[in-house]
């Protein structure tokens, strides 16, 4: 009875933080205006080719197959997680430009400017260039161990 209790609890407590992170995660996706899902798109796609490369290697190391038709398959859409990592910069310093317009845009339609008029156009800046930053980095990351584990794996097949 007592651990059953303890088991709702825990669910309650779970779920209540997973709302309220899905709702905030939400708002704040919403306050970085339209880039944002230009974002959404390339992280997407950014993760989808990550997690296939991650899931490559990780057979490779149960299998441990000496033949060479993995390593093609591990290069492969590489060049768009490259496209992606530069991409992704660019768009938030867009979305950055964006929501600077709109803040100017704010000013000048106002009679009186407050911070809070301000506010938004600058959140929305900082917001969509934090997330092309760290969808760059997510991608950098990735690159650099999926690609030091092919050449990695290259010296292993030439001492051979």
């Amino acid at each position: 009875m007592i651990k059953d209790k303890k088991k709702y609890i825990i669910l309650f407590i779970l779920q209540s933080i997973i709302t309220s992170c899905y709702t905030s995660t939400i708002e704040v996706f919403k306050l970085g205006g339209p880039i944002m899902w230009v974002l959404l798109i390339l992280s997407i796609i950014n993760v989808a080719i990550i997690i296939e490369k991650f899931i490559i290697i990780f057979i490779i190391g149960i299998i441990n197959k000496k033949n060479g038709s993995y390593k093609a398959r591990l290069n492969n859409n590489l060049n768009i997680v490259r496209g992606i990592s530069n991409i992704a910069p660019l768009a938030g310093f867009l979305g950055t430009v964006l929501g600077m317009l709109e803040s100017f845009n704010s000013m000048s339609n106002s009679n009186t400017i407050t911070p809070k008029i301000v506010s938004k156009g600058i959140y929305e800046a900082l917001l969509t260039t934090a997330f092309g930053l760290i969808i760059t980095l997510f991608s950098l990351i990735s690159l650099m161990f999926i690609e030091k584990f092919i050449k990695k794996d290259e010296k292993l097949t030439i001492d051979e």
